[in-house]
C-alpha cells in the first residue's frame, strides 16, 4: 500500500470512528433537539395561564394573576424530577414571569423565594428558579420543562384543574 493511499484510509477510519463515537455517547445528541410538547399557543398572555396545574407525575403548581405562585409535593431541586424512587419534595413560593414570544428558549420563568427544606430568602428574591414552556391552547394550556438529562428527553408536565 502506498504511503498516500494509507493516510487516506487512516484518515477515513478515524472519521468513521469520531462519528461513531460522537453519536453514542450522547455528545453528539446533545445538539439534536428532543423536539418539544408542542408550539407555544399564539397570542398567550399571562391572565391565560392563571389556575392550579397538577403535575406528571407528581407535583401542584398554582400561578396567581399578581404574579406570584405557590408549588407543593415539588421535586427536591437535587433529585431527579421524574422520579418516583426516593424521592424528597417541598412546599414552596415565589413570583413568576411569562417571556414575550420568541424562538427558542423558555416561555415562562418560576423564581422561587422559598422551597420547604431546602432554602428560604431573607430578602424576598429567588436563588433558583425552574423555566417552563407552554404548549396547548389559550383556553386549555399545558406547562412542561425538560427532566433529567437533556438526552433523554423526558418531561415532567402540568394541565390546569377543570
Amino acid at each position: 500500500m502506498t504511503r498516500r493511499k494509507w493516510t487516506r484510509t487512516t484518515g477515513l477510519v478515524a472519521a468513521l470512528a469520531l462519528m461513531l463515537s460522537l453519536s453514542t455517547t450522547g455528545c453528539f445528541a446533545r445538539y439534536v433537539e428532543c423536539g418539544e410538547e408542542g408550539p407555544r399557543p399564539r397570542g398567550l398572555t399571562a391572565q391565560d395561564l392563571v389556575g392550579t396545574y397538577e403535575g406528571s407525575p407528581f407535583g401542584t403548581l398554582t400561578i396567581a394573576a399578581d404574579g406570584t405562585f405557590t408549588v407543593s409535593d415539588w421535586p427536591h431541586p437535587d433529585d431527579d424530577p421524574v422520579s418516583e424512587e426516593s424521592r424528597r419534595v417541598a412546599d414552596g413560593k415565589g413570583s413568576w414571569k411569562l417571556f414575550p414570544e420568541r424562538e427558542g428558549g423558555s416561555d415562562m420563568a418560576l423564581l422561587f423565594s422559598m422551597l420547604s427544606g431546602v432554602w428560604q430568602s431573607r430578602l424576598g428574591g429567588g436563588a433558583f428558579g425552574s423555566d417552563l414552556n407552554v404548549t396547548g391552547t389559550r383556553s386549555d394550556p399545558r406547562l412542561y420543562e425538560f427532566a433529567g438529562d437533556p438526552d433523554v428527553c423526558d418531561f415532567h408536565s402540568f394541565v390546569r384543574r377543570k
